[in-house]
């Protein structure tokens, strides 16, 4: 589906839509590993101050580990990972726009627990070829039942329902990090060697300032090719 372009408001990023390298910890940056605090199972925690919530809730009951990763400074993002991600849009327009191609979802992970929907996905393009690892945690009572329906058949990203409906939104990003592909970041989208990622996290609100998702967006290595 081709977007129609947005329109955004004056103020903090608001929008209205119309029609693996080894990482080396920084000085005051180290290095984190390990399991994270919150699982799905057997209980769903939405415990969201884990640094990257909610990929962290993903660890399953055979323990998951998140892989190495370390958390920087927007200026640390090469290009063109640093205008990829150092937004205050969207990023499956931001990602339609790189590319010139549609994108569609190919889903990993999928739990509804109360009011929330939680998953993992790799965002395609028509090429097939993955352009962004992410996971998000959607607040379903901030959207019609229509909206809804779209969202829990989870084959239209999640930003490109905020068009089809035109939904207002602002987007904020909280911070940014450096991953390890290892393990099942880097089968997800596809890479036949360990590379040194870069990502996201990111909080949607409805124009009324109510948290709708917050999001992990982890792009893939192959981008400096394009």
């Amino acid at each position: 589906m081709q977007l129609s372009r947005g329109r955004r408001l004056e103020e903090g990023g608001r929008h209205k839509i119309r029609p693996a390298s080894t990482l080396r910890p920084a000085k005051g940056a180290p290095l984190t590993t390990g399991r994270p605090t919150n699982c799905i199972a057997p209980h769903l925690v939405l415990e969201t101050k884990h640094e990257l919530y909610p990929l962290s809730a993903f660890c399953g009951p055979e323990g998951i580990d998140l892989p190495p990763y370390r958390v920087i400074a927007a200026a640390e993002l090469p290009e063109p990972y640093r205008r990829l991600l150092k937004h205050t849009r969207d990023m499956t327009s931001v990602l339609q726009e790189f590319h010139a191609q549609n994108i569609h979802i190919e889903k990993i992970d999928l739990v509804r627990e109360t009011d929330h929907l939680l998953r993992r996905v790799v965002l395609l393009g028509e090429d097939s070829r993955p352009v962004e690892f992410g996971a998000i945690d959607i607040w379903l009572p901030h959207f019609a039942d229509d909206a809804q329906r779209d969202i829990l058949a989870s084959h239209t990203p999640f930003g490109a329902i905020l068009h089809r409906y035109e939904i207002g939104y602002t987007s904020s990003p909280t911070g940014f990090f450096e991953i390890e592909s290892i393990g099942f970041i880097g089968e997800a989208l596809r890479l036949e060697s360990p590379a040194r990622l870069y990502g996201r996290t990111n909080v949607l609100r409805s124009e009324n300032g109510q948290v709708m998702a917050r999001v992990v967006e982890i792009l893939p290595p192959t981008l400096e090719d394009r």
